[in-house]
């Protein structure tokens, strides 16, 4: 009998139905089935269920005027402002950063040292820092303007440096970033352990089998320090010769006269702030000349 009775009761649902479909095409035929489905279908739907679903909320980007620019720099265009909002977003300030980049077909190298990077909500401005192209460690770094190349980029991290000033990435960088956090990570292609130490005859006998093993085995952009596991088994004779070489400072004395020690890399430079620069939401980042004048601006 239960069963009788619910058959008939989807009989007259789908009865009914039915027929406000072909009064909902009568009055729309283009629109009448995406009203039903509308009005009948996502009515049914709890409103306890949907209440408690996480909806991301969309909010339009600040806005701002060509008025509100200012002068527009001679080379904007030539240096403009990555947009990508999840870097700027992170309540970290370790993470907050901007990147900019110069535009391949540009001419010349363009110097951003001058330049500074304001937050047109607070009007606060920071200023872009000079910067070494070949860092050094353990040594005080001279520091000069900063160029940027042609189709070259530079992250712009609001903290201060982990090594104490603005560098241009090498192809030895993974050594500092082995030892200090560094956002986004640099690249660890460094030097290839294999080409410091070949397993020829002279150099098995002059510093063993050990010593061998030890570099085949060992990570690029590793220091060869004396807490690793195995070092205990080499001879001193081996750590003379991979300890130095096995450092920053080392892989740069031996790759950085090659034609490809830059290739493809970035500028890392930091602005040295204690606290975050960009809001959440609403902000209008503005990227300046030496005089102030607009280069780019980028709105979220």
């Amino acid at each position: 009998m239960k069963t009788k009775l619910l058959l008939g009761a989807l009989i007259l649902i789908t009865i009914g139905m039915v027929f406000m479909l072909v009064a909902a095409f009568k009055n729309n035929p283009q629109q009448g089935s995406l009203n039903l489905f509308q009005q009948n279908f996502l009515s049914a739907i709890s409103q306890q269920v949907t209440g408690n679903l996480a909806l991301t909320q969309i909010k339009s980007p600040a806005q701002v005027s060509l008025e509100d620019l200012g002068e527009i720099s001679p080379v904007a265009g030539m240096v403009t402002i990555v947009q990508d909002v999840l870097t700027i977003r992170e309540s970290d300030l370790e993470y907050e950063y901007i990147e900019i980049r110069a535009n391949k077909r540009n001419a010349q190298p363009i110097n951003i040292s001058n330049w500074s990077i304001q937050s047109m909500v607070s009007d606060s401005w920071v200023s872009i820092p000079q910067g070494t192209r070949t860092y050094t460690a353990g040594v005080v770094n001279d520091i000069a303007d900063i160029y940027l190349n042609p189709g070259e980029s530079a992250i712009i991290a609001t903290k201060v440096s982990p090594i104490g000033v603005s560098f241009r990435e090498n192809s030895c960088s993974g050594f500092l970033g082995s030892t200090q956090k560094f956002v986004p990570a640099l690249r660890s292609s460094c030097i290839d352990p294999q080409s410091v130490l070949t397993p020829t005859i002279d150099t098995i006998k002059k510093y063993g089998d050990a010593c061998i093993a030890f570099v085949e085995n060992m990570r690029a952009c590793t220091y060869a320090s004396s807490d690793m596991p195995g070092v205990e088994n080499l001879s001193d004779a081996c750590l003379e010769y991979i300890q130095p070489l096995f450092t920053y400072n080392g892989c740069v004395d031996r790759l950085g006269e090659t034609d490809s020690f830059y290739d493809g890399k970035k500028w890392r430079i930091f602005l040295g702030q204690s606290e975050r620069l960009w809001k959440d939401n609403y902000e209008v980042i503005r990227l300046l000349d030496e005089d102030k004048r607009t280069v780019d601006v980028f709105n979220y």
